[in-house]
C-alpha cells in the first residue's frame, strides 16, 4: 500500500506505539521516516502492495522509542537501577534488556541496547534518582548537564 503525504509517496512500514503515542514509520526512498498519527491527514490508499523489510521489522521490534535510528550500529548502554527501579524492570524490561548482575539487596545492573541516546535518556530521567548510567560515561554527562541547567533555572 503506498500512502501520500504532502505529495510525498511512503512506502508503509507499520503502525507502532511508543510511550502510549501513535506512529507511521515508513520508507521514503529507503530513508526511514516517522509520523505522529495525529499530524496525518490526507491519506489516499492504493491498490499496490508491498513486502515488509525483514530486517526493519527486527529493527522495530528492539526499538526502546521512537528515537531509534535505522543506519546506525546499536551500542549498549549499563545501567544501575536501585531496587525500587530494579524491581519494575523485572517485572516490565525494556525492548533489548538483558540483566547482568541482581544483588542481594534488590539492586541491579543492566544493558541496553540503543541506537541514539534519546532512546534511554528520558527513562533514566523519569526514574531519577533510581537509576544512573554507568557506561558509557558521556551519556551520564548528559544527565548531569541537564540536571545543573535544571537547578540552575529553579535556583534563579
Amino acid at each position: 500500500m503506498l500512502c501520500a503525504f504532502g505529495g510525498r509517496f511512503e512506502r508503509y512500514a507499520q503502525i507502532v506505539n511508543f510511550e502510549g503515542f501513535w506512529y507511521l514509520v515508513a520508507l521514503q526512498e529507503d530513508v526511514l521516516k516517522k509520523y505522529y498519527l495525529k499530524n496525518i491527514s490526507n491519506v489516499k490508499a492504493t491498490d499496490t502492495a508491498f513486502s515488509t523489510d525483514a530486517k526493519l521489522e527486527d529493527l522495530l521490534e528492539n526499538s526502546v522509542s521512537v528515537w531509534f535510528q535505522k543506519d546506525v550500529e546499536p551500542f549498549e548502554v549499563k545501567i544501575y537501577a536501585n531496587k525500587i527501579a530494579a524491581k519494575y524492570l523485572q517485572r516490565r524490561p525494556l525492548p533489548t534488556q538483558s540483566i547482568e548482575s541482581l544483588h542481594k539487596d534488590g539492586t541491579m545492573e543492566f544493558v541496553i541496547k540503543i541506537t541514539h541516546e534519546m532512546e534511554i535518556l528520558p527513562i533514566i530521567k523519569y526514574w531519577l534518582p533510581h537509576m544512573r548510567v554507568i557506561e558509557p560515561e558521556w551519556i551520564q554527562e548528559m544527565i548531569d548537564e541537564d540536571l545543573k541547567g535544571y537547578l540552575e533555572i529553579k535556583t534563579k
